[in-house]
């Protein structure tokens, strides 16, 4: 009850909500009174999800964005700040899962991880920044994988960029 409280009316944005953790994330939120910003660059399941969250009482957004893009992340938090005023929280979610032999060390298997991984992240974070530094309050949530901390063994190009994005994270949340 008491998050229920808390969350009602906050909005929060997932990224990459058409599938698995930010699904879940989403839901969780609108059941908790929140309203949710659908990310992701599958439309279709964005707008599956939008319906069962509306069908039980919640509110959502749907926002059609490739976070590897810097500008498709900037036009989802202006389209976000034009419907609801502000960012409350963000959910960075959006992540792929690149595996790949070190030894070759295969150029675009670690650039298309970082893409996604690593930079996605970062582009959310800092199209969404600015906005949170105006109203004086936001939270910042970046979901990672224990690759992070551990690699193994086909994982190189995942655990690279997961390990970057941890110790950017770690950094960041001194900074702020």
């Amino acid at each position: 009850m008491r998050d229920q409280i808390y969350f009602q009316d906050k909005v929060i944005l997932v990224t990459e909500a058409s599938s698995g953790i930010g699904r879940s994330t989403a839901l969780i939120f609108a059941q908790l009174n929140a309203k949710v910003i659908l990310a992701s660059r599958n439309e279709e399941k964005l707008m599956s999800l939008k319906q069962e969250i509306e069908s039980n009482g919640g509110e959502a957004l749907v926002i059609k964005a490739d976070v590897s893009s810097f500008e498709d992340t900037q036009r989802m938090v202006k389209v976000s700040i034009l419907k609801w005023g502000n960012i409350d929280i963000l959910i960075a979610n959006a992540g792929l899962y690149i595996g790949d032999v070190s030894h070759e060390i295969n150029l675009e298997s670690f650039r298309e991880s970082f893409d996604i991984n690593f930079f996605g992240v970062l582009h959310a974070i800092k199209s969404v920044l600015p906005e949170m530094k105006r109203q004086g309050k936001g939270h910042i949530v970046i979901v990672n994988s224990l690759d992070a901390k551990k690699g193994i063994r086909g994982d190189s190009p995942y655990v690279a960029a997961k390990s970057a994005l941890d110790g950017f994270g770690d950094v960041l949340r001194q900074e702020l």
